[in-house]
């Protein structure tokens, strides 16, 4: 036997040694990243009352997720449509006839394991975000050695922002929105790079993977399009290179190709993804058309200040700006490769100048800069060294510091997974269960647009907005009835909208547009007098116009409308005002006072239950002259104009002693926002209420409407227009009583 055939067995035990290593190393990181993800499911056994409805049913930590439920409930039952269902009523939103991947995905994991639906909801996130480490690893690994690798997958499985944008209840397309593009583009660079024939199985795989994010990502096709496709195109362009004869045969067989997909779904297909990208553009650009748009009140859309993502991306800031330099590096160094990531870095940057929520996608491209330029800084101290145990040094230092700053990564992640709770508590979910018990089959469900996917997916039953039909015009036609002081307006005008949908208003407003009138002022007035007031309400106008308004405002409606108010939508009564008080001639909403709330906890719980009002650390109360003070919120102590105080027996509207000098100007803490709906001077009112424990200061006409008065004080509604059904701590039920039409309003009197 020779030294020769001796050394090549050697050689690959050697190799196998190693690829063995490497994949435990890889199995015990993907391990770890899963319990980080999970960890939310050790934290909350703490307070299981308020975060599930019980031991079977968990409740989802996000509002989307529910949606991707319903899906998996249509397709387990059958019964999936063409059209959107139990949403938007009374208009229908078409929808693709092949339900979502996540929707479906969800379903196959229930019926196959027997989990449920809700089960399948918290746990599949924490699963699948991990997918994307494979993409991660090749990457640093090409251009690092699978050190450099193994870190990469390190950073972004213990990363805070990636972990908890990812963790146990967030259900969502986010969790592979990143796996996808990345697996595009690591095909295409191998289709780009490799020799031989096997190049085009990877290029089927790239077009496979794009064509599973179309489906995965069904919302909308420009982002799939543009991040999944765009490494194939690049791969083609600048990195195929064959002979003449196989070029040609190349691009024949990939014209035909093309040609099928949009013989298949149509030319269209292309002005959708152009409409899709400019309508992105708007939507995160914050641009303002006829109505408010939407963005402006989502936090995850409003900009991410560079400093803020490297506090969230690691415990340690210098690991986020180190990340951006070796990102830098590696496009100068490998430029023809990474230039394949463009399309993902340019969407990752986005969340620095419009909108938060494209940070998933920087994360990862730092991750392998990291992985990277850790590789090459060990490399550039190794070539220095001679020495032997030097450079084992040199190697251990860089392998420690890239484990300290994870495994302070890890620690900082699981201590935020402990304050992580769902939007709506099980309280809430249990309330919205109830609906399907409490209400009709067909009966139409007004809320606010966060409560929609929910109220579907439990309830079963018609909503008026949800977060994906969520538009301008759509959130002010959900919003003007919550916000009126008026309980007749609201009610009449929820029958209204239920039979007219969006059409109705605009019809309402173009016509009263003839006569040089304001249509919101027409509207409000009309439901405001009812049916039989309507001769004189507005002066100029025929009564023939009248009596057809009349009929038009005051339809028949054939489906019982039932109003769900909760805690959730009372705190975010400052959006709907935004929205329901929207002037599309002015293009502004009214201003209005900073809004506040805040629990009552402790001593102060106590005092204000025995019927003392004192000072302490967090606000004090003189109801005597009608003073507050909120230490977290104000500077100087405002006056208020009215105070109510709801306990056990009721809600008492106090008396004071010292006059109301007339509007304050409160002065806040860090001063007010340069926000074009906050105003600087106004009249507040003080809400208490002792059983929900709540404070809260509001100006007079957030304090008036309709969500604030039904939730925060009791018997403060119209009984004739609206009926509790079931009152909660948490939520409310109420059935709607709109005034009946003229024909059926004239029988009734006569009877």
């Amino acid at each position: 036997m020779t030294a020769e055939t001796v050394a090549v067995p050697r050689i690959r035990v050697r190799k196998v040694a190693e690829l063995t290593a490497i994949l435990l190393l890889a199995a015990a990181i993907l391990y770890l990243g899963f319990l980080i993800r999970f960890s939310p499911a050790l934290t909350w056994d703490w307070n299981p009352a308020s975060l599930f409805i019980s031991e079977e049913e968990p409740v989802l930590s996000n509002l989307d997720g529910h949606y991707y439920l319903k899906v998996a409930q249509e397709v387990r039952e059958g019964k999936w449509e063409n059209y959107e269902t139990l949403t938007a009523w009374p208009d229908r939103i078409p929808r693709s006839s092949i339900p979502p991947l996540a929707g479906v995905l969800a379903e196959k994991i229930s019926t196959v394991t027997g989990m449920s639906l809700n089960e399948v909801g918290i746990f599949l996130p924490c699963l699948l975000s991990l997918f994307v480490a494979v993409p991660i690893y090749f990457f640093a690994a090409r251009w690092g050695g699978w050190q450099a690798g193994l870190a990469a997958v390190m950073f972004y499985v213990t990363s805070p922002v990636a972990a908890t944008r990812n963790s146990y209840g967030f259900f969502d397309t986010d969790c592979l929105n990143t796996f996808f593009p990345l697996a595009s583009a690591a095909l295409a660079l191998l289709f780009g790079t490799r020799d031989g024939k096997e190049r085009y199985l990877y290029l089927a795989g790239a077009f496979l993977v794009a064509g599973l994010y179309f489906w995965w990502w069904d919302q909308v096709v420009s982002p799939p399009a543009v991040l999944g496709l765009f490494p194939v195109v690049y791969a083609i362009v600048f990195l195929y290179r064959v002979e003449w004869k196989e070029a040609t045969l190349f691009a024949a067989v990939l014209s035909v190709f093309l040609i099928c997909i949009l013989l298949y779904t149509g030319v269209g297909v292309l002005g959708e993804v152009w409409k899709g990208i400019t309508g992105s553009l708007h939507y995160i650009s914050k641009g303002t058309g006829l109505y408010r748009n939407v963005g402006l009140t989502i936090g995850e859309q409003s900009p991410l200040a560079l400093g803020k993502f490297f506090d969230t991306f690691s415990t340690c800031p210098a690991v986020g700006a180190f990340g951006f330099f070796s990102l830098a590096v590696l496009f100068v160094r490998r430029y023809k490769e990474a230039l394949i990531l463009a399309a993902m870095l340019a969407v990752g940057v986005m969340a620095f100048l419009y909108a938060r929520r494209f940070a998933i996608f920087i994360v990862p491209l730092l991750c392998i800069a990291l992985g990277y330029g850790a590789a090459l800084f060990y490399k550039t101290i190794h070539i220095r060294l001679k020495w032997r145990l030097w450079r084992l040094l040199s190697w251990g230092a860089v392998a420690t510091a890239v484990v300290a700053v994870c495994a302070a990564n890890t620690v900082e992640v699981i201590a935020k997974q402990q304050m992580i709770k769902p939007i709506f508590s099980a309280g809430i979910v249990t309330g919205m269960k109830h609906l399907q018990e409490v209400t009709e089959k067909d009966a139409v469900i007004w809320s606010w647009w966060d409560e929609g996917h929910l109220i579907k997916y439990y309830a079963r039953r018609e909503t008026i907005n949800d977060g994906m039909v969520h538009d301008g015009e759509r959130n002010f036609n959900t919003a003007f009835p919550l916000i009126q002081s008026n309980d007749r307006i609201a009610a009449n005008f929820m029958r209204f909208y239920s039979v007219h949908g969006k059409a109705g208003f605009r019809k309402i407003r173009t016509e009263a547009e003839k006569y040089g009138l304001d249509g919101i002022d027409v509207l409000k007035k009309m439901l405001a007098a009812g049916p039989e007031n309507y001769r004189n309400v507005i002066a100029g106008i025929s009564e023939q116009q009248l009596l057809r308004w009349r009929d038009y405002l005051f339809p028949e409606s054939k489906r019982p409308i039932y109003l769900f108010v909760d805690q959730f939508m009372f705190l975010r009564l400052g959006h709907m005002h935004d929205f329901g008080t929207w002037d599309v001639r002015t293009g502004k909403s009214k201003a209005t006072l900073p809004l506040f709330g805040m629990p009552m906890y402790g001593d102060a719980f106590v005092a204000i239950g025995r019927g003392f009002y004192p000072g302490r650390k967090d606000f004090a109360i003189v109801p005597e002259s009608g003073m507050f003070l909120a230490k977290n919120w104000l500077e100087a102590p405002v006056a208020v104009k009215s105070m109510y105080v709801t306990n056990y027996l009721g809600t008492k509207k106090l008396k004071r002693e010292l006059p109301y000098k007339g509007p304050v100007s409160p002065k806040v803490k860090g001063g007010l926002k340069d926000d074009p709906t906050i105003t600087g001077t106004g009249d507040y009112v003080l809400d208490i209420n002792i059983p929900k424990g709540y404070v809260s200061l509001k100006d007079e006409q957030n304090s008036e409407s309709l969500v604030n008065r039904f939730f925060i004080r009791d018997d403060a509604y119209n009984r004739k227009y609206f009926t509790p059904i079931e009152i909660a701590m948490e939520y409310q039920i109420w059935r709607v009583n709109p005034d009946p039409p003229w024909e059926k309003g004239m029988q009734e009197r006569e009877k």
